[in-house]
């Protein structure tokens, strides 16, 4: 969604809101649509950590919503750095999977875009030898420090 587009339905789903006042009914869909694209808006100018907040408010509002959790996939995927370990770095990768795979698990439209970018994000999680050298092998727990973190498991 282009910034212009995603400002101008900001500015539409605040102005129902208020409009709904205290029909909490007709307000819902459109803080799902707020949250939703607020998060994409701040991913877009790369801020990342508001924006994962807005993701988890609309997953809040909605947890059978596929779009929120591959937005926090493509904002983990969009920055990897966190540590000085490079083999550490592309464990991120195993998280951004996790995201995807919830994704298309609490809404089927997802599946298949999910499928492309786990392809895709698959190819650049760590090697074995590389997580050798630093004392992690499949099985094991990592936690992804600096905004990301979250622990996942490496396959």
């Amino acid at each position: 969604m282009s910034g212009h587009r995603a400002a101008e339905l900001l500015l539409f789903c605040a102005a129902y809101i208020a409009a709904a006042g205290e029909r909490s009914a007709l307000r819902r869909p459109f803080f799902l649509a707020w949250n939703d694209t607020h998060g994409a808006v701040l991913f877009s100018n790369k801020q990342l950590s508001k924006a994962k907040q807005y993701a988890r408010k609309a997953i809040e509002l909605n947890g059978a919503w596929g779009k929120p959790y591959m937005l926090i996939a493509q904002m983990y995927a969009s920055s990897p750095n966190w540590s000085d370990e490079a083999a550490l770095n592309k464990c991120v990768f195993f998280a951004v999977i996790d995201k995807l795979q919830r994704a298309k698990s609490v809404d089927p439209s997802c599946a298949e875009e999910a499928d492309k970018l786990i392809r895709t994000y698959a190819g650049y999680t760590p090697k074995d030898e590389d997580l050798f050298f630093i004392g992690l092998k499949k099985g094991d727990a990592v936690t992804i420090g600096g905004w990301i973190g979250e622990t996942t498991t490496i396959r």
